[in-house]
């Protein structure tokens, strides 16, 4: 291939340079250097969103299991009752949303015990005034 060519006063000279571009042999590929990002993404996502989520359902499933007959709850949709009745093999509570009104939900749908909670608050205010 021509590179160069030089003029001097009317007579032109051309040289032949041999300066082809060489391709490398081969390229290995770095797999630690590409899949490092992509383990920092899991990490990041299993501490910040799949973790938390664990803890929480655990928390709400030991909730559920601890409801006894009696206690106060809140389901999901916002109903306030009283367990007047559990049914494990089905799943299911009997909640008194009114007196003589009674509707069956699932044990699932239970937000919070509003009665342990309060019992919890109690606990921590008596606490403070023996203080």
């Amino acid at each position: 291939m021509i590179k160069i060519a030089f003029a001097n006063d009317e007579v032109l000279t051309i040289q032949d340079v041999d300066d082809t571009p060489t391709v490398p042999k081969e390229i290995k590929p770095d797999f630690l250097g590409n899949m490092l990002p992509m383990v920092l993404i899991f990490i990041v996502f299993y501490f910040f969103l799949i973790r938390p989520q664990a803890l929480k359902r655990k928390e709400q499933d030991e909730m559920i299991a601890a409801v006894k007959i009696g206690e106060k709850i809140i389901t999901n949709s916002g109903i306030f009752g009283v367990v007047r009745k559990i049914d494990d093999s089905d799943n299911i509570i009997i909640l008194e949303i009114a007196l003589g009104s009674e509707i069956k939900v699932l044990k699932n749908t239970i937000a919070e015990v509003i009665s342990t909670k309060n019992k919890k608050v109690k606990e921590i205010e008596k606490a403070k005034k023996r203080k």
